[in-house]
């Protein structure tokens, strides 16, 4: 039998058949079906976040409510005192998400119980006069009213109110009859598909329901139950749970319902459909569950403190008309979940975020049949690209592999805003780059492999644009320079030998391992060389090995990244135990030769000149004036135009005979009030200490304090001046400051 060449389409061919097969059999294995719910959670993340408008107000029970009330839990009395607030403010449904399946005791009668019984059991002389004192007590409080009783009142009292309960999964043993609060929250109308029963997404074994007295108080319940999607997401909303062959509502089902003034028998629930509120249809999957969409982080919905309602402390019109949903997010008190946009999700918000989709809507749908799309796709994106990819060049293949990715993005995310189609994005995008992988890999090339190999071989030494100049040019790796305008960048950690005194080799070696990592992304991130670490130091480049005009600005902006970065090891580092640092960093722009240094056995890419020393002077400067950030007054002509600076001194470095303008850079234009307060007095006194005006100085220093407290610059000339005006400066005295150390 003729075995059949190998052809760069026929490879193609056969890489979107492993992926079609790879969906229909692996599609729902964790690892793919997590891949693919990630990709889904992009999507909402492109869409961005939304304030969807639907009348629903959150009540939270949040650690501001128990710092004025106590510790929960709170007695039911409040929660009956907030019903009566929340229905005098014009609340349409008020909804607690709450599993209140345990009587509330009164602490005083238990306490008076136990002293009863202690006082009989001793026999005491007149005993029998103090128990019947405790009785008459005890008596008294009967009497009253208890906290279940109470919040029951205020219950019965309101209409439209909802209570929670959950259904505990896992195989049912002995199922207990539901009570007949439980029985009258069922569906009355379903309607099924053939004789088949309805598929379910879990099995319920028992039932955790509220307190007898306030269940049967509540115009209707709802369950909570969650299921989380095997990536830990609380992907579905459950709308329909068996248990004991009768079909239960849930928690946001029920909320909506009695927002639209529906009864239970106006509800009909269409297995494999959805749910039909009245004129309102809501789609679900063929296993009954709702596809959630996502409106953004905590805190997209209005929220508001229990205690603050309690209070009276909201706008009059802020539960009018509304679907109050009252639940914990307090710390360590709340149920929490994770969302496309966030790792910490208020499980009361998510059900305010599942009667919001119902209401708008926006449902997702994701149902099986989609699946023969998906195949279809998968199967016209390889073939596409199989018999075009294979006959174009590899730089017009490029392109069509590209024209096609972005057109098929397009389409799922159009797909997904304005249709809430969930399409598979995966495996369309792997069959695009498998094929794409599998024909270049066909057509090319041993030079490709070749520069991998250099390129491989070189990434930990060299900068990365150095190993892309050296894969496509080997002829360059010889020694020489050249001059050119470039911007060095000096920094150091201040104190180090101190730091290194306080902890032990190992600690040292992982704080400079995480301190060099931080740093080095700062410096990568605005295209820079990183040329060298010096001990605790840190040197970069810019503006070479790639020239670029904007040298000195993303050197200045290095700066920043670096002290941005520094603050967040610091957070890091506090919570182990390790002692804060502080670096100063020092910026020259100027000529400096810039090339391969070094010997003819070994040498490196490096820059060397009298501006590159100046650099390093400037960042031991920073020590003698207590700021971050010493540029060059190169730098600044540089940069004025868009970061902000003040003029610190001119001084003479060692080992330069002609001095130097320095200045703090300060931030990004523009500047904050304060700051720009700061630099204005500063300046002026800087003005008049050059012209030995003393006593005016010292008035424009202080003044600058006044805007910003413990600026060290302005103490240190505060200082100055007070020295100048006991001793006065000789008479050719031209205001330069001479650095006798580094």
């Amino acid at each position: 039998m003729r075995r059949l060449p190998l052809t760069a389409f026929r490879l193609s061919v056969l890489v979107t058949l492993c992926l079609a097969g790879g969906y229909y059999w692996l599609g729902q294995t964790p690892l793919l079906r997590n891949s693919e719910t990630k990709l889904l959670d992009l999507r909402a993340q492109v869409r961005g976040i939304q304030q969807p408008d639907v009348p629903i107000a959150l009540v939270l029970i949040d650690d501001k409510s128990i710092a004025e009330l106590g510790r929960w839990p709170w007695s039911r009395r409040l929660l009956a005192q907030a019903v009566q607030t929340l229905h005098r403010a014009g609340a349409k449904v008020i909804a607690f998400d709450l599993l209140l399946s345990e009587a509330e005791h009164d602490p005083a009668r238990d306490a008076l119980h136990t002293l009863r019984t202690a006082v009989a059991a001793q026999h005491l002389p007149h005993a029998e006069s103090v128990l019947q004192a405790l009785d008459q007590t005890l008596a008294h409080l009967d009497e009253a009213a208890t906290p279940d009783g109470v919040f029951a009142t205020a219950l019965h009292a309101v209409p439209n109110t909802l209570l929670a309960y959950a259904f505990e999964l896992g195989e049912p043993t002995t199922v207990r009859e539901p009570p007949p609060s439980i029985s009258a929250a069922a569906y009355r109308a379903v309607k099924r598909t053939g004789n088949a029963p309805p598929v379910l997404p879990f099995h319920v074994a028992q039932l955790l329901v509220p307190v007898a007295p306030l269940a049967q108080a509540a115009q209707t319940l709802g369950h909570v139950t969650i299921a989380l999607d095997s990536d830990g997401t609380p992907r579905y909303d459950y709308p329909v749970v068996a248990y004991h062959d009768t079909y239960y509502p849930s928690f946001p089902v029920q909320a909506l319902r009695l927002y639209l003034g529906l009864t239970l028998e106006e509800v009909q629930v269409r297995f494999g459909e959805g749910i039909q509120l009245g004129a309102l249809f809501i789609p679900t999957d063929e296993a009954n569950r709702l596809l959630i969409q996502y409106y953004g982080p905590a805190g997209t919905f209005p929220s508001y403190s229990f205690v603050d309602v309690l209070q009276h402390r909201f706008p009059a019109t802020a539960f009018r008309d509304t679907i109050v949903l009252i639940g914990a997010n307090a710390t360590g008190l709340s149920d929490h979940f994770v969302t496309p946009f966030s790792l910490v999700f208020p499980g009361v918000e998510r059900h305010a975020t599942v009667i919001a989709n119902m209401l708008r809507g926006e449902v997702l749908r994701h149902r099986e049949a989609l699946a023969v799309l998906d195949l279809g796709t998968i199967a016209v994106l390889g073939l596409t690209l199989g018999w075009l990819g294979s006959a174009l060049p590899w730089s017009w293949g490029m392109l069509l592999t590209l024209g096609i990715g972005l057109g098929y993005l397009g389409v799922n995310l159009l797909a997904y805003l304005h249709f809430g189609l969930w399409l598979n994005l995966l495996f369309p995008c792997l069959t695009i780059v498998g094929n794409y992988g599998a024909i270049t890999s066909y057509q090319f090339l041993t030079e490709a492999r070749q520069r991998r190999m250099l390129r491989h071989a070189f990434q930990y030494y060299l900068h990365p644009a150095i190993v892309e100049q050296v894969s496509q040019h080997p002829e360059r790796l010889t020694l020489g320079g050249e001059e050119r305008e470039l911007t060095v960048l000096f920094s150091d950690i201040r104190n180090f030998s101190t730091l290194a005194e306080t902890l032990t080799p190992a600690q040292l070696v992982q704080l400079l391992n995480e301190y060099f990592t931080a740093m080095t992304h700062a410096v990568f991130a605005e295209d820079g060389l990183l040329d060298k670490y010096i001990g605790d130091a840190v040197m970069a480049v810019y503006g070479a090995p790639l020239t670029t005009s904007e040298h000195a600005y993303h050197a200045c902006q290095t700066a920043f990244r670096m002290l941005d970065a520094l603050t967040t090891c610091q957070v890091n580092w506090h919570t182990r135990g390790l002692s804060e640092i502080r670096i100063g960093i020092g910026i020259n722009s100027g000529p400096m030769v810039v090339g391969n240094m070094g010997s003819a056995m070994h040498f490196a890419y490096t820059v060397i000149g009298d501006e590159v020393n100046l650099g390093s002077r400037l960042e031991g400067t920073t020590k003698e004036y207590g700021v971050s950030i010493i540029i060059s007054e190169t730098t600044w002509h540089y940069v004025h135009d868009r970061l902000a600076a003040r003029e610190l001194d001119i001084i003479r470095v060692k080992g330069k005979a002609h001095p130097t303008r320095i200045f703090e850079l300060l931030a990004p234009l523009p500047l904050t009030p304060p700051h720009t307060q700061l630099l204005h007095h500063f300046t002026a006194g800087l003005q008049a200490y050059r012209a030995q005006r003393w006593d005016t100085a010292i008035h424009c220093f202080q003044e600058a304090l006044h805007a910003v407290p413990h600026d060290p610059p302005s103490q240190l000339y505060l200082r100055r001046c007070q020295v100048f005006q006991h001793t006065p400066p000789p008479t050719d005295w031209d205001g330069v400051y001479s650095m006798l150390t580094k």
